[in-house]
């Protein structure tokens, strides 16, 4: 299953998961960027959205 998002991510954060995410749209802003991406990994998506 694909999963598609949109969110803000700090650069740091897309660099560290550009392996598992594909980026649709990007808007970079100061130390992140307000993007939209696609995902089939589960586990990224529950790491990226956990909430502390």
């Amino acid at each position: 299953m694909t999963y598609t998002y949109k969110t803000y991510m700090m650069n740091k954060d897309i660099e560290k998961y550009s392996k598992d995410i594909t980026i649709i749209d990007r808007k970079q802003m100061d130390l992140g960027a307000m993007i939209t991406f696609t995902t089939e990994n589960k586990k990224v998506l529950d790491e990226i959205f956990c909430e502390d």
